[in-house]
């Protein structure tokens, strides 16, 4: 599909004249809440790791997971609520954000699956292009030479931007994700799958679509995240807009090619009658 950037701003931005408020809470108010726990339990927590005591660090452990939870819980809410604010759905509540539960476990489990998929892809890329300077640092550690240095931090390089490469394409194929799940409900290779076909041939527009995002994104840091304000609501609704351009192109070329198929049937089932070499 052929989709101009701009119109997916223009689109956003319409969609929070009067209301960036409520843009602001669906993409940034899971995210301060995190935060606020997060530090608030911080100071409590975190002198736990002074201890040595058993029950210390299954405190400890016990509070890492719960705030990985929190984390995922708020992350997904982010996704759902601007999904149903972008929709237009007037019945929306914050604090129910990460329900139905079904598609919050799928979502948690797409963001573990990729998590291990970049895991593998680095180590299968380090072990590739690195095993030699493995070796010499595990075995061979005192005879290193300062060209072997040299060596290790290009060869480390490489790993690193091939990683990164793959990790893009990845990002880039799977970026719809979360959006179908939390809008169709679909399973994690079932929204894989549709994100794949969604995104087809629309790599480097949509490489385009994160970096004219650039600007407002360094404005957010170097406004010590003011400008997050701005940036966040803007950046996901136009996020979600796109998706469901994309969406609408793929139902509206469905139904084309449904139709191109009846016509093509009625063209045959009237040829085979008007040639029939039998009919008197």
């Amino acid at each position: 599909m052929m989709f101009y950037i701009v119109d997916m701003k223009e689109a956003a931005k319409k969609r929070l004249s009067g209301e960036w408020g409520s843009g602001i809470l669906y993409s940034l108010g899971p995210t301060f809440i995190m935060s606020i726990v997060t530090l608030t339990t911080s100071s409590v927590f975190t002198p736990l790791v002074e201890g040595d005591s058993v029950l210390n660090i299954v405190l400890l452990i016990t509070w890492l997971v719960l705030i990985l939870l929190l984390g995922a819980i708020t992350s997904f809410m982010s996704v759902n609520l601007v999904v149903k604010f972008t929709r237009y759905d007037e019945k929306i509540d914050f604090f129910l954000g990460w329900k139905p539960l079904k598609s919050f476990a799928r979502y948690c489990g797409f963001q573990v699956l990729f998590g291990i998929v970049v895991l593998l892809v680095f180590s299968l890329v380090l072990i590739t292009f690195f095993s030699s300077e493995i070796k010499m640092l595990l075995v061979d550690f005192d005879s290193i030479t300062e060209n072997d240095i040299f060596d290790m931090f290009f060869s480390f390089a490489a790993v690193y931007f091939i990683t990164f490469i793959v990790v893009l394409v990845l990002q880039i194929k799977f970026m719809f994700v979360p959006q179908i799940i939390a809008h169709e409900e679909k399973g994690i290779f079932e929204a894989i799958t549709d994100s794949w076909q969604l995104t087809k041939g629309n790599f480097f527009r949509l490489i385009g679509f994160y970096l004219s995002f650039t600007g407002w994104y360094i404005l957010a840091q170097i406004t010590y995240g003011l400008g997050l304000l701005y940036f966040m609501p803007y950046f996901t609704v136009s996020k979600v807009e796109l998706y469901f351009a994309l969406i609408n192109y793929q139902v509206d070329e469905a139904k084309k090619q449904e139709e191109t198929e009846e016509v093509l049937i009625e063209e045959e089932e009237q040829s085979t009658q008007e040639e029939d070499p039998f009919d008197v």
